[in-house]
């Protein structure tokens, strides 16, 4: 059997077979394209997203989302917490065909929803406070209360969904995530136009049309969990499943609060990060550098896909007894993302025609493509240590890693407030400086928290 035939299973509804027994790079490689692609059309959504804010309300709307997508990635950081507990503690039950899987993902669904309900009800209950904070000095209330009543409102509906979402991946059917992106991604250019211009919504209309995609999403994820649980590998469904099993909530809250209130620091540095470039007093130096920071994310996010396709196969290895294997995922995957990390340091540069999409102010370009130079090297540092977070959350709760890397999200924040020079060298030198601190402290870790824990039963 050749190596391509032996993974050819990887990415679709049966993807046990490859992740366990077929030739390691090939499958490594089914499974992260179709991730790649999810997240390239996830974000998208966001391009699209700037690409009518800054085109139909202009530079006000663009610095408004820079003060925005810091806290809003930030806050639903905190509660991926719950779906990436189901999906680790998922890929380990197909991995070991416990026949756990399913209890997991509805007790899952559960902490989602109440996590979803209670930050809905503080952000309505505490609405205008939050406006006015956020908005600080910038004449941006206005367009900030309009995005924010919706989103809460619509908070809980991403919060379950994502819970499906990455069941469905724990069982290495990652090309689900394309199905479900196309379809809202189609719902989301249909509707955005109409809401924030048409009916004169503003950044409200934004708001609603995500929230049209994510309950779409919802529907769609559910039904192929019941529609397709015996081709995941799930097992049957049994009435005992809609338990409520508190004890679940506690392993699926050890493993994904640890690894996401890590992941969350890094977005609450760059919230205080966007309050730096505000000192400026400037609309287009806050938009340019949200625009700079939108399309890094993405370039994170894009190629740092083959660590979250890794991480299923630890996860599935890892319960199936293989840890051999297991390293040599890790180890495969680690080599690829450092050279696709420096590829993507070394054309971000260039990157000015990519900026001009959302603006035609030339200031703005003119920003983004200052901060692009600056932070381009942060990319490799960032990719090697989600990669390494996510291998060592796999296997273990990891909490020591996790709390050096939100200690290196707050030397990131003390470093901005505390360098000398322009606002762009105080961010400059605070993001790089932590950046590759964690990696290297999280380099150290390897032995303990990935190579020693998987070689005792979990």
């Amino acid at each position: 059997m050749t190596e391509a035939a032996g993974a050819s299973g990887a990415g679709g509804r049966s993807s046990r077979a490859a992740i366990l027994e077929a030739p390691i790079q090939a499958t490594l490689v089914r499974l992260a394209w179709p991730v790649a692609a999810t997240a390239l059309l996830g974000e998208a959504q966001g391009f699209i997203s700037t690409f009518w804010i800054g085109r139909l309300i202009g530079v006000a709307g663009l610095a408004t989302l820079a003060v925005m997508s810091p806290v809003l990635i930030a806050l639903a950081l905190v509660g991926g917490a719950v779906q990436l507990g189901v999906q680790v503690l998922a890929a380990r039950s197909a991995g070991s065909q416990d026949g756990k899987a399913l209890p997991i993902i509805v007790n899952g669904a559960y902490l989602a929803v109440a996590w979803g309900f209670m930050v809905m009800a503080l952000g309505l209950a505490l609405f205008h406070p939050i406006t006015r904070a956020l908005a600080g000095d910038l004449a941006i209330a206005g367009s900030l209360g309009n995005y924010l009543l919706p989103f809460f409102l619509f908070y809980p509906v991403p919060m379950v969904s994502g819970v499906a979402v990455f069941a469905i991946g724990a069982t290495g059917w990652t090309r689900f995530g394309l199905i479900q992106s196309v379809v809202s991604i189609g719902l989301l250019v249909a509707l955005m136009p109409v809401f924030a211009s048409v009916l004169d919504f503003g950044l409200g209309g934004v708001a609603l049309s995500d929230g049209c995609s994510d309950v779409l999403l919802l529907l769609l994820s559910c039904y192929a969990i019941y529609r397709f649980r015996n081709d995941l590998g799930l097992g049957a469904w049994q009435r005992a499943y809609r338990r409520l099993d508190l004890g679940l909530w506690r392993r699926i809250l050890a493993i994904g609060l640890p690894y996401q209130l890590a992941r969350s620091m890094d977005f609450i540095a760059q919230a205080i990060l966007v309050r730096v470039m505000m000192e400026s007093g400037q609309n287009a130096t806050v938009a340019g550098y949200g625009v700079a920071m939108l399309v890094i994310t993405l370039a994170v996010s894009v190629f740092g896909s083959l660590g979250v396709a890794a991480g299923v196969m630890i996860g599935q290895n890892v319960g199936a007894k293989q840890p051999e294997r297991a390293r040599t995922i890790v180890h495969l995957a680690v080599t690829q993302m450092l050279a696709l990390g420096i590829i993507v340091a070394v054309v971000m540069p260039f990157a000015d025609p990519v900026f001009r999409i959302f603006t035609d102010d030339n200031k703005v370009v003119v920003q983004a493509a200052s901060v692009a130079r600056a932070l381009t090297w942060i990319i490799p540092a960032r990719m090697l240590s989600a990669a390494l977070l996510r291998a060592y959350t796999a296997v273990s709760p990891n909490k020591l890693g996790n709390s050096l890397s939100i200690v290196c999200g707050a030397i990131t924040i003390v470093i901005a407030y505390t360098w000398p020079g322009t606002e762009l060298e105080r961010v400059t030198v605070a993001v790089l400086a932590s950046g590759y601190l964690r990696l290297v402290l999280l380099a150290v870790l390897y032995r303990r928290y990935f190579s020693a824990a998987i070689s005792y039963p979990l």
